[in-house]
């Protein structure tokens, strides 16, 4: 099963990211799935980058998609952090 097609520009990718609070494992699940779909449609590599409140891959290995994130060098690259959850403050006002 093919989930990612190569580009010419092979270094575009899309992260998962959650290194604070994210709501509940559903709610974590959804935007893991929401942002894989976006980047099959945009065909550009998926990583997650979720260390809190553990490390992902003590629960989760990959199978036929290595989700993995590589560290690189960020030098260079653009990046844009998109925060999609509330706070917690902001729920309970």
């Amino acid at each position: 099963m093919l989930l990612y097609r190569p580009s010419s520009n092979q270094s575009q990718s899309i992260t998962y990211r959650c290194r604070e609070w994210c709501g509940g494992w559903g709610d974590r699940l959804r935007g893991i799935t929401s942002t894989f779909i976006l980047a099959v449609i945009t065909q550009r590599r998926f990583y997650i980058d979720m260390p809190y409140p553990c490390e992902l891959t003590k629960f989760l290995i990959p199978n036929l998609y290595d989700w993995q994130l590589i560290e690189y060098d960020k030098s260079n690259r653009k990046t844009l952090y998109i925060k999609a959850t509330v706070d917690k403050q902001l729920k309970q006002k």
